[in-house]
């Protein structure tokens, strides 16, 4: 054993390798010419072919030709057994990676189908108790309730005439005050909402203007003819920005909506075009870090813009995740459906839900009433 590991050792021996590859480079005719150079060796230097015999020294080649095919067909097979052994690894993970997957979709599956079903239930609850007589009508409509046989009596005064007439006294007192609301600022003009976007989704205040997209938002500082770059105090970060003149008060200074990739955020300084009355103009670009989010303001210090009215059609839908391109989608339909008249995407979810109560209760009469 002890003999036949040293073989062994002497087989996988590389300390020579570099000197025998040298030596068979220089052969380009291939292992013939190789093994003739070695025979040779032997013939001229040593006694391997004079002094053992000839059925000794074929015993000798021979046995070290079997001893080197051995040692090829266990690497062989140590190399079969490690490629299949890393299949074997990769099909178990593959299995795993698989079946959380399905896991995670049935639990999404799970939670969706609870949530549809915990929603049409509530809404179906919602409807019943608000609607004995099968109507949900809007905040300025009149409340029809049935009478003993079902019907509807549309000639019966109504819970809402008062209301309406309180709803329509407010507006008339709101169109009165309208002047004074309006010297308050533009965010209180705007309601609880926020100030109304401009063209560009951004709004314009007396010492800057912004517009953005989903992914960037830019900054137009007016400053004095004749302003250099070196006169300018511009610094962004991660989550903070100010910009102003140096040696005065900057016109934007505080914490960001959101944080932003630095590394993409420029800023320039230009003349102004003439028709904007001359002067230079300071642009500000900010990459937003994480995208696909309309900001209200941008520093958290200025007012807000009233999202409700951002406009997404000049937005790529395509750049979009699924769970913001729903969201933009929707307020394109309610947008749209509000422009005609016509009920947005929440008012239709309540007709059906109406209409699947009206189908579950034939027996009521509901053709006299008004259901909005």
């Amino acid at each position: 054993h002890s003999q036949a590991r040293a073989q062994l050792c002497a087989m996988e021996d590389p300390r020579v390798d570099d000197m025998l590859m040298a030596i068979a480079r220089q052969h380009t005719r291939g292992i013939d010419q190789l093994l003739d150079t070695f025979f040779g060796f032997l013939r001229r230097k040593t006694d391997f072919f004079s002094g053992a015999g000839e059925d000794r020294a074929k015993k000798a080649v021979l046995d070290a030709m079997s001893r080197q095919f051995a040692a090829a067909q266990r690497s062989l097979a140590q190399q079969a057994a490690a490629k299949h052994d890393e299949a074997e690894r990769l099909r178990k993970r593959r299995e795993k990676d698989a079946l959380a997957k399905a896991e995670a979709e049935a639990a999404v599956r799970a939670r969706l189908e609870a949530k549809a079903a915990a929603d049409a239930k509530a809404a179906a609850e919602a409807a019943a108790a608000a609607a004995p007589a099968a109507a949900a009508a809007a905040d300025d409509d009149d409340v029809l309730e049935p009478s003993a046989d079902g019907s509807f009596d549309l000639s019966a005064p109504t819970k809402a005439a008062p209301a309406a007439a309180a709803a329509a006294a407010a507006s008339s007192g709101a169109k009165a005050d309208a002047p004074a609301a309006k010297e308050e600022g533009e965010e209180a003009a705007s309601g609880e909402g926020g100030i109304p976007p401009s063209e560009g989704n951004g709004y314009s205040r007396d010492l800057y203007s912004w517009t953005q997209t989903l992914k960037e938002v830019t900054i137009t500082v007016p400053v004095p003819a004749g302003t250099r770059g070196k006169d300018l105090s511009v610094s962004f970060k991660p989550e903070t920005l100010s910009v102003g003149l140096k040696g005065a008060a900057s016109v934007l200074d505080g914490p960001l909506f959101a944080a932003v990739a630095v590394a993409d955020c420029t800023w320039t300084i230009e003349d102004a075009p003439a028709s904007a009355g001359g002067g230079r103009l300071v642009t500000v670009m900010l990459a937003k870090a994480y995208g696909m989010a309309w900001w209200p303001h941008v520093v958290t210090t200025e007012p807000k813009l009233d999202l409700s009215k951002v406009e997404p059609e000049n937005s790529n839908l395509g750049d979009l995740d699924a769970e913001t391109r729903k969201t933009v989608e929707k307020m394109m339909f309610d947008s749209r459906q509000k422009a005609m008249g016509k009920p947005t995407s929440d008012e239709l979810e309540r007709q059906r839900v109406l209409e699947r109560f009206m189908k579950q209760h034939p027996e009521m009469d509901f053709s006299q009433a008004k259901i909005s």
